[in-house]
């Protein structure tokens, strides 16, 4: 039959005609099996017990086959192009995957040169103006040498000096707390002490506009509190500069500071938002400002965010206070609330722990990145790290490499020389031309012990290299001085 089949008998094509099967009788008839007009098999019809197999039941019995056949083929189709459908699909997700990591990427890649550069001005504005404030300053000692209106003149340029510094400290800190592992420096201080210094600074341009700021709590037996100083003075200079731009002339702002250790110290639903165990400080700050609406209210902690966008807006400001504010807090695990209503003025209550949790006191783990191509060294590296406390990640190649190092924060990169996909040398004078890696610590640790190599390897601004095999001691005490960590001798 397979061999009739295979040469398209003529016997195929006649379901009427008997023929000998020997292996099975005499009487066996054949009926073709045709798709789409070639013959994909035969099926033998082979009498039992003596009985006969007419034409008709032959021809019957092929036809139904056929059916059969064709209905099977036509699923086996549909099967392949789901299949077929199928794999597209998924090249097509992955492709996109791929264009939306790579997108990711250069967001990550871009933000971090944000943070450079809004760093390096950071720093060039303030060399200058530590000199207009200092020389303001010694001609302020020497204020008998000038009349009224010059010394008012020097002291406008002093002020207006010191509110430009707090500006750009105010973006620092934004760019810090922006930072996917915020650095608080915590450090214990009086808040009082901290909110009356603020409070001092805001009077002179109160004044002005004859706002007073009255104050409440400061009189309290409240105890000191641990917290990233900087970052908080941020916070409340913030506030406190809103509440008085935002005031009428004429009108007042309020400052309250208490430790509370239970909800049962405030008496309205709003400030029960702000029910605190034993040790929270709480900071009030209410001005008489025009208020804000309930959609407001969802968009005045965006970053940048103003509700007075025109040209002609009556107020100036960087839109950054209440963002910072409720990031450097949610930052400490406190709370930043508000209750607003159009024409009412707003309240704003901050609520900071006197202690901060001990994760918060723990330094984040040091990342650092290894580039090897052996997964036994890999691990043998990664467990001498990782019983030191640090976080590993792992490349594969100089590609994979370079794509973690310009997306995330990496402390330090461990590397072999040999890389599957480029040559060690020429991957770290490539490196080194981005922004984001100029300054990141590199130790190569290599099995090539060839000086010229290990002098392009330093001249290609490498820390340090470690010839294979060394010891966990040696390693360890190579990445000591860059990581600025102790670590456990045992």
């Amino acid at each position: 039959i397979q061999a009739a089949a295979a040469e398209k008998s003529d016997i195929l094509y006649d379901t009427l005609k008997p023929c000998d099967l020997p292996e099975v009788g005499q009487g066996a008839r054949l009926a073709p099996l045709k798709l789409d007009m070639d013959v994909a098999g035969a099926v033998a019809l082979i009498p039992m017990d003596g009985k006969v197999i007419d034409a008709e039941s032959a021809d019957l019995l092929g036809t139904t086959m056929e059916s059969l056949l064709y209905a099977h083929y036509r699923g086996m189709l549909a099967s392949e192009m789901q299949v077929a459908s199928t794999e597209q699909s998924y090249a097509d997700l992955e492709a996109q995957n791929l264009e939306l990591r790579q997108a990711y990427q250069r967001l990550q890649t871009l933000d971090r040169l944000k943070s450079d550069f809004v760093a390096n001005v950071n720093h060039e504005l303030r060399t200058p103006l530590t000199a207009i404030l200092g020389f303001t300053e010694l001609l302020q000692l020497d204020e008998e040498d000038f009349n009224e209106d010059q010394n008012e003149s020097i002291e406008q340029i002093h002020r207006k000096a010191t509110h430009l510094l707090k500006l750009v400290s105010k973006v620092l800190v934004f760019t810090e707390t922006n930072d996917e592992r915020p650095n608080l420096k915590f450090s214990e201080f009086d808040p009082r002490e901290l909110l009356k210094s603020v409070i001092e600074y805001h009077k002179p341009y109160a004044a002005e506009r004859g706002i007073k700021i009255r104050t409440a709590g400061f009189d309290a037996d409240i105890t000191t509190m641990e917290a990233d100083r900087k970052k908080i003075e941020a916070v409340l200079d913030g506030l406190i500069d809103n509440a008085v731009k935002f005031s009428p002339d004429g009108s007042a702002v309020t400052v309250m500071i208490e430790a509370t250790q239970d909800s049962s110290v405030v008496d309205n639903a709003f400030l029960a938002m702000a029910e605190s165990g034993p040790s929270e400080i709480l900071i009030h700050v209410t001005d008489q400002g025009p208020g804000f609406t309930k959609e407001q209210m969802k968009e005045i902690f965006t970053d940048f965010h103003q509700l007075d966008t025109s040209s002609t807006r009556e107020h100036d400001g960087l839109g950054l206070g209440l963002a910072l504010a409720k990031r450097v807090v949610e930052q400490h695990t406190g709370r930043v609330m508000v209750d607003s209503a159009p024409g009412e003025g707003a309240h704003f209550v901050i609520s900071l722990p006197i202690k901060p949790p001990p994760e918060l006191r723990q330094a984040p783990k040091k990342k650092i990145l290894i580039a090897e191509q052996s997964d036994f060294i890999f691990e043998l590296i990664g467990g001498f790290l990782r019983d030191q406390g640090y976080e590993v990640i792992s490349a594969v190649d100089g590609a994979d490499a370079r794509r973690i190092v310009l997306s995330q924060p990496i402390d330090l990169l461990i590397m072999d020389l040999r890389l599957p996909d480029q040559e060690g040398i020429v991957f770290l004078e490539e490196l080194r031309r981005e922004q984001m890696a100029r300054s990141l610590p590199i130790v190569v640790a290599t099995g090539v012990d060839d000086e010229d190599i290990h002098d392009r390897a330093f001249d290609a601004g490498v820390l340090d290299v470690l010839v294979k095999p060394f010891t966990r001691e040696i390693l360890l005490e190579c990445i000591r001085e860059p990581l600025q960590t102790e670590w456990d001798e045992g």
